[in-house]
């Protein structure tokens, strides 16, 4: 299911990528965070049933901190692109 959501995810930005259409690229910009939080979720959820308990709260702060850092860096490409604003 992890791959999957990351496929969905991938499909998404091929769409958006390549399309001429703005109903098409609608749903291509839906389908890549609906992958993407999926896939997101799924690896949070199973990193914190394998892991022993000891290790689990490390795991959960360096997972939550990439999922942080992904956010800045949207952040950033919008700032830094001027055509974007």
């Amino acid at each position: 299911m992890i791959v999957g959501g990351l496929g969905i995810g991938l499909v998404g930005i091929i769409i958006a990528g390549f399309s001429s259409i703005f109903a098409l690229s609608a749903v291509g910009l839906f389908l890549i965070p609906v992958g993407i939080i999926t896939s997101y979720n799924l690896t949070y959820i199973f990193i914190t049933e394998i892991v022993e308990e000891g290790k689990r709260q490390t795991y959960k702060i360096l997972v939550a901190s990439l999922f942080s850092v992904g956010a800045l860096t949207n952040v950033l490409w919008f700032l830094m692109i001027p055509t974007m604003k």
